[in-house]
């Protein structure tokens, strides 16, 4: 028998349309019906999808679209080394996720990670009754908009 995707993601859990690459992907191109349909599976997987990790992901994605921001005008093999990546492929996401996050919007971005890594741990969280899946929507919404 062949191993199908969905095998994978039957018994492994990852998913080829809904997992964190593509939800960095979705959010780089500001791609709302993808970031929507990827939020909604993750919050209802939480436990696959667990808000630290994806706040992780996120966190590092766009600590490395803000240095790309002040490499502008650099050599390509600058910025891969400086953002430690080891292919040209990557560094090709990281620039269309530049284009459309200034530098402000992106520092704006990771603060927002910040915000919501401290509320999912209680710290200023407004309502005492917001899960996971539902810091995570709202986390999302707010990235794009």
């Amino acid at each position: 028998t062949a191993v199908t995707p969905a095998h994978v993601q039957e018994y492994i859990g990852i998913s080829k349309d809904y997992n964190v690459f593509e939800l960095q992907k979705a959010l780089a191109t500001r791609d709302l019906p993808k970031v929507t349909r990827i939020g909604a599976h993750f919050a209802s997987n939480i436990r696959r999808n667990p808000l630290i990790v994806t706040i992780s992901s996120l966190y590092s994605y766009f600590s490395k679209v803000l240095m790309l921001h002040s490499l502008k005008g650099s050599p390509d093999a600058e910025m891969l080394k400086a953002l430690e990546l080891r292919s040209d492929w990557f560094l090709k996401e990281y620039k269309l996720a530049a284009t459309h996050y200034t530098p402000a919007q992106t520092a704006r971005v990771i603060s927002l990670l910040k915000e919501y890594d401290l509320r999912s741990k209680g710290v200023d969280n407004d309502t005492t009754n917001t899960g996971e899946a539902e810091l995570m929507k709202e986390m999302f919404w707010k990235i794009l908009h």
